[in-house]
């Protein structure tokens, strides 16, 4: 079903993040920024890691994403 005005506006709304959350954010930082050091230091220069870390990007931001928007809807 398709979603109304409202529930489409809220998705870009800015929500603060809690304590909580903070603290979630912090350790999805933490293990993105080691999966990256490992694709630097293991994986050639190549469009396949450029691929790759632009996937991990997409990724982290949807994860931030979740953790912030979790207690909504």
């Amino acid at each position: 079903m398709p979603e109304n005005r409202e529930e489409i506006r809220a998705r870009f709304i800015y929500r603060a993040p809690t304590d909580a959350q903070k603290a979630l954010l912090s350790i999805a930082h933490q293990r993105t920024m080691a999966y990256v050091d490992f694709l630097l230091d293991s994986i050639p220069d190549s469009r396949d890691r450029a691929i790759a870390l632009t996937s991990l990007e997409s990724t982290r931001m949807m994860v931030n994403r979740a953790i912030v928007f979790a207690e909504v809807g």
